[in-house]
This record gives C-alpha cells, structure tokens and sequence, in this order.
C-alpha cells in the first residue's frame, strides 16, 4: 500500500512567519499543502490555479454567521447576499454589474488621490522606522479606496 505524503504544520500566526523560508520550501517539497491552526495552506500556485477554478470549492464565507451562531434573522440574510460570499452564476452576474466602475478610463483621474492617501498613511508610521502593515496601511487604504470609488 503507498503511504501518503508527510504534511508539515505550519505557524502563520507567528509574527517572524515568512513565505519564503525554509520552513515553508520544506513543506512544499514534502506535500502540496501543509496543516495550520487556521486550516490548510495550499503550497503550490498550480495547486492553487487548480482549486480556485473548481466548482466543487466553495470559499465558504457563506458559513460565517453560522459558525458564530447566527443562524436567521436580518444579518444572516443580509450577510447571504453579499457580493463577499456569492458564488458562481450570481458571483459573476453582480460583478458584471460592478466592473464599469473599477475599469481603467474610471480609475485613471483618481491615481493622485491613491497615492496621496498612501503618502498619509506611510506617513503616520514612518518615523518609526517599522510597523504591522495590514493594521496599518493595508486595511485602511482598501476602506478609503472603496470611500473613494
């Protein structure tokens, strides 16, 4: 009988957790994922092409209120709705809808005002000479791209 591959576990909470270590080459080498506490970490981008194109994967985000307890009500069906966690023929229907307003002849005129809110942003910590940057800049300037669009 073949026996299967090792799958090696992975801390993506540590704060010194890099992509390119050697840790995760390890990984990669020994199995196309690897266990974390969050799940499963797909190694390989052709592994990943691969499940991100089947219809038998579902991202899940579906199941939120419900693996928190909310099972009805007006957050539950509101939350279903949601162009986050549509899938499929309804997934690309509403995004059809949306993409006019994200194509390039839209997006062009506000190139000064993205960068100006980066500039502000970097501002705030750089003196500091480090900082946590999804807390800091990635979430914030994603908030205020969206305000902006």
């Amino acid at each position: 009988m073949a026996t299967q591959p090792t799958t090696l576990h992975l801390d993506i909470s540590n704060a010194y957790f890099r992509m390119d270590s050697e840790e995760v080459r390890k990984a990669r080498d020994a199995h196309w994922y690897a266990r974390t506490d969050w799940g499963i970490a797909v190694l390989r981008y052709e592994d990943s092409s691969a499940l991100l194109k089947s219809p038998l994967l579902t991202q899940g985000s579906a199941k939120w209120p419900a693996q928190h307890g909310v099972v009805e009500g007006h957050f539950d069906e509101w939350w279903q709705r949601t162009l986050l966690v549509l899938e499929g023929g309804e997934h690309d229907r509403i995004r059809r809808l949306v993409n006019p307003a994200f194509s390039p002849r839209r997006i062009a005129p506000l190139h000064a005002k993205f960068q100006d809110l980066a500039d502000g942003l970097v501002d705030e910590w750089i003196e500091d000479g480090r900082t946590e940057f999804a807390s800091r800049f990635a979430a914030p300037y994603a908030t205020r791209i969206l305000c902006v669009l």
